[in-house]
């Protein structure tokens, strides 16, 4: 009797034979059993994963079969493996839909409705990908700039450096920001935390800033200072590339020290931010001066004030330049006031109220 393959199979589950000989003695048993199943009908097989690449800046996603998945390995769910330009691998639960789309409760198979997905927002210009680019940025591109690669923690020590009084006039930047007791700020990028604790001081006991970071290591480090210093208005805060997780309206102010142009994601992170910030609030961006060549830091690193106002002035931030500062030994100080829906800036006093006099 010749030998049985998968491919003699027709009707039947392909999953139950691999393409491998039968002994003789036992094909009239095997066939046997697969006449007795074929009149049965088969469980349909799991639909294998997908992987699906989205470009960042596009609406449109592209599926493709993965045609070497085991079955055995699938889940009885139809899995989606979405591929991101991180280089994460995400793994999304699909549900299963019950009639009129509505979701299907496993427990008692009673539908419940499903939220509606709300579109992600997009920037008004794509991001730009090129392969020749400066080795100091990722190669990555918005309104015409190459964001920065970004300062990891562990170069803290240079955030410390004493010399940075004499190149930065940290102190002056501070003094520059006019702080009143009361105040809320949002540090956004705080790394080890050198205008942090000063600002704290500032704002005194009834105020409070907000660190923000999107490094766990470089909260780390501020809170060690907090505890020694036995500082208690300041709040860590871990943020993400998009979004520094602040709640509406909570700012007074928002400070990025040499930060903004190493945002992964400018247009998002700044649409989150504006949300951020209170009516009248103010977000201060201070970066190295590309247009003085005596500032000797790595270009990706510097931006003119002309490329800041092009790309924080877009009508959906709601953020219009105020002033430009030009204090600072090495860098620009640029201002930008939160406007309300009408255009009005009208904030509230931060100042704490007055006892009234009997």
């Amino acid at each position: 009797m010749p030998a049985l393959l998968s491919s003699d199979l027709d009707g039947c589950d392909p999953h139950l034979f691999a393409a491998k000989r039968v002994p003789a003695w036992g094909c009239v048993l095997v066939w046997g059993l697969l006449l007795s199943g074929c009149d049965r009908p088969q469980p349909a097989a799991p639909k294998a994963p997908a992987v699906r690449a989205a470009h960042e800046t596009s609406d449109v996603a592209i599926t493709v079969p993965i045609a070497d998945a085991e079955p055995e390995s699938l889940k009885p769910f139809n899995d989606t493996i979405s591929l991101d330009f991180t280089g994460g691998l995400v793994v999304e639960e699909e549900t299963t839909n019950g009639p009129g789309g509505d979701e299907v409760d496993e427990t008692d198979g009673e539908p419940r409705p499903v939220p509606p997905k709300l579109p992600e927002e997009q920037p008004a210009v794509a991001y730009e990908f090129r392969e020749i680019h400066d080795p100091d940025g990722i190669g990555k591109f918005y309104m015409g700039r190459e964001i920065a690669h970004v300062m990891g923690y562990v170069a803290a020590n240079w955030l410390e450096r004493p010399e940075r009084e004499k190149e930065e006039g940290t102190s002056k930047l501070v003094k520059a920001l006019d702080l009143k007791p009361g105040m809320v700020v949002g540090d956004i990028g705080a790394g080890s935390g050198v205008l942090t604790l000063p600002m704290a001081g500032r704002v005194g006991p009834k105020g409070k800033v907000i660190a923000v970071d999107v490094q766990q290591e470089m909260l780390d480090l501020l809170s060690v200072k907090l505890r020694a210093r036995r500082i208690r208005n300041v709040e860590l805060v871990l943020g993400n590339e998009k979004s520094p997780e602040l709640p509406a309206e909570s700012l007074d102010l928002a400070l990025m020290v040499d930060v903004y142009h190493e945002f992964a994601y400018p247009y998002e992170m700044m649409r989150a931010l504006s949300k951020a910030m209170k009516p009248g609030g103010r977000v201060v961006f201070v970066e190295f001066r590309m247009e003085d060549p005596k500032v000797f830091i790595k270009l990706v690193h510097k931006m003119t004030e002309e490329q800041v106002k092009l790309e924080i002035g877009q009508p959906e931030f709601r953020l219009k330049w105020k002033e430009t500062i030009g204090t600072l030994p090495w860098q620009h100080l640029i201002v930008f006031e939160k406007q309300g829906a009408d255009g009005d800036t009208t904030s509230v006093d931060p100042s704490p109220p007055k006892e009234a006099r009997p």
